[in-house]
């Protein structure tokens, strides 16, 4: 679904682009968070987020 692993790496197709893609666009949309390591996978993404405290409210019903 998102690109193949060959040779032992990641070779990522037009999807897998996109994915890799919107994931680094994560911090402009929610500046509360701090990515850290993270991967595509040939259908899946592994990803480690740290939420720092937030400095505007959620509301949550």
């Amino acid at each position: 679904m998102f690109g193949a692993i060959a040779d032992g790496t990641m070779e990522l197709n037009e999807f897998g682009k996109i994915v890799a893609d919107e994931w680094m666009r994560t911090l402009d949309i929610r500046p509360d968070f701090e990515l850290d390591e993270w991967i595509v996978m040939p259908n899946h993404l592994h990803g480690i987020v740290t939420i720092k405290q937030s400095v505007r409210p959620y509301c949550v019903s």
